[in-house]
């Protein structure tokens, strides 16, 4: 297993929001968490990068206990995640903003991962020079998705990547991150549209407050009556 989760809880002060969560995610993976509003989906991901202190238990990386270690040692570790909002630099232009995860790379392998990210989202080719404040919502997500995938992790964590988007530009995100997972990058996706979620997604786990509801494979989740019923019935 790529990244292993061991009993996670963790929350914000003296209240955890998740209660002794466990997950493995194997390599070439993509992982769906799916929930209601304020089940513990973003706490998840947010704690897995570090933001959040754990109450207890371990995150393992490629056979490395990673729980002691900073957002920043996590990310050189191998982890990046694409935050609900974007949080993009707004006065950096686009290129500066994809780079800004690649500080550290010679300028040959620079250029190398800039082209994978144009291929993938060539919309960006021409705003290179553009101010990300400048971008559309849509175009801000691409930026914010291409600069996690400048890293080259092991492990993409992904919040609410469709978030306030048009169909036709969610379902061009969703197009490309089927491309990413197809080509073997592991993701921990989060997300509130779940019937794209689930396309995406080789497994799901389910949040309920804060504790998982239930595992197991997507098209479980798409074919069980029950679960259709009571989760994907509404927005999650």
């Amino acid at each position: 297993m790529i990244l292993t989760i061991s009993e996670m809880s963790s929350g914000y002060g003296a209240a955890p929001v998740l209660h002794e969560v466990s997950f493995d995610l194997a390599e070439n993976e993509t992982l769906a968490v799916l929930g209601p509003n304020g089940a513990g989906k973003s706490t998840l991901l947010m704690s897995i990068m570090g933001l959040l202190p754990l109450k207890q238990g371990r995150v393992v990386l490629d056979g490395r206990d990673l729980t002691g270690l900073s957002p920043d040692q996590r990310a050189g570790a191998g982890i990046s995640w694409v935050p609900e909002g974007r949080r993009l630099f707004p006065s950096l232009t686009v290129h500066e903003n994809l780079l800004v995860a690649g500080r550290h790379l010679h300028r040959d392998d620079e250029a190398e991962r800039l082209e994978e990210v144009l291929r993938l989202f060539p919309d960006l080719s021409p705003l290179l020079d553009r101010a990300a404040w400048a971008l559309s919502g849509g175009q801000q997500q691409m930026v914010a998705v291409g600069r996690a995938l400048v890293a080259r992790p092991r492990v993409l964590l992904l919040d609410e990547p469709s978030l306030g988007l048009a169909p036709m530009i969610t379902q061009m995100l969703m197009d490309a991150l089927d491309e990413v997972g197809t080509g073997g990058q592991a993701m921990v996706l989060v997300e509130q549209n779940v019937m794209h979620g689930l396309r995406l997604a080789d497994r799901a786990i389910m949040l309920t407050d804060g504790k998982i509801s239930f595992s197991g494979y997507s098209d479980q989740l798409l074919s069980d009556d029950t679960i259709r019923t009571s989760y994907l019935t509404g927005t999650a």
